[in-house]
């Protein structure tokens, strides 16, 4: 199997170990979606622009101006779409994460992890699935951010690597807490031992709720009692940890059926 080819620029990263895997811009499918944005406000302004010159269509300069506008913002926000981390580049390492963000390298060991972010839209047509984009966050301990979306080639398999190697020790951190007694907060969600599980603004007890889901891009908690409209629930995107907080939840309420 031949080497890995690394880019020079990360020759001088060190402590994550070997390089598995490099993840570059997906530079064709950018541009090919520039050109689209384009395209379409070049079309919509010729169209105006010829309904200028037919004298039975009375146009205004007003009208001619929001044509100009139309295409002029089609070109600004065809080159956002289309240029946007156009030269970042991922390294995974067995350690850890190296990340190009055009300036300078980040540098992400997987126990340095603070917390991931998922956000996935799904667009249907006629209830057929049509598109699907994809928005992941990562963050370090010191603050700093990676942003991970469609700009790459298999964005999806490069953050579930990342889900998976950062798993344990966030959990081992967010268990500690848990612990010591600490409302370990998920985001829009919490956890503790005594205060129960928060979502939202509702409040369970652990010994009131039946079951946790995800469904359709939310979290859902429903109590054993309390009917249709007695549960709660919080946006995927709005939780980070995700996997963490499920796992630390589904323990709690395992351990009230079985005590």
């Amino acid at each position: 199997m031949p080497d890995l080819e690394v880019p020079p620029l990360f020759q001088n990263v060190i402590g994550l170990g070997k390089p598995e895997r490099v993840h570059q811009a997906a530079k064709l499918k950018r541009g090919c979606l520039f050109l689209f944005f384009v395209a379409i406000c070049l079309l919509l302004a010729i169209v105006c622009f010829a309904a200028a010159f037919d004298r039975s269509v009375k146009v205004t300069p007003i009208m001619s101006i929001a044509a100009g506008c139309l295409f002029l913002i089609g070109v600004v926000y065809g080159s956002y779409i289309g240029l946007r981390r156009w030269n970042h580049i991922a390294v995974v390492y067995t350690d850890g994460l190296a990340y190009f963000n055009g300036r300078t390298i980040l540098v992400f060991k997987w126990n340095e992890i603070a917390s991931l972010t998922m956000h996935v839209v799904r667009t249907y047509y006629t209830f057929i699935p049509v598109a699907k984009s994809h928005e992941y966050t990562i963050t370090h301990l010191n603050g700093k951010k990676i942003v991970l979306d469609d700009t790459f080639n298999k964005v999806e398999d490069l953050f579930d690597h990342i889900r998976r190697q950062s798993f344990q020790p966030i959990l081992v951190r967010s268990c500690q807490a848990f612990d010591s007694g600490d409302l370990v907060r998920f985001g829009a969600c919490a956890l503790g031992a005594l205060q129960g599980i928060q979502i939202g603004k509702k409040k369970f007890a652990w010994q009131d709720v039946g079951k946790i889901s995800v469904e359709q891009g939310n979290v859902i908690v429903n109590p054993k009692k309390g009917g249709l409209f007695g549960g709660a629930s919080a946006q995927v995107r709005q939780i980070p940890n995700l996997d963490v907080f499920l796992t630390m939840a589904n323990e709690m309420i395992k351990s009230q059926s079985n005590p």
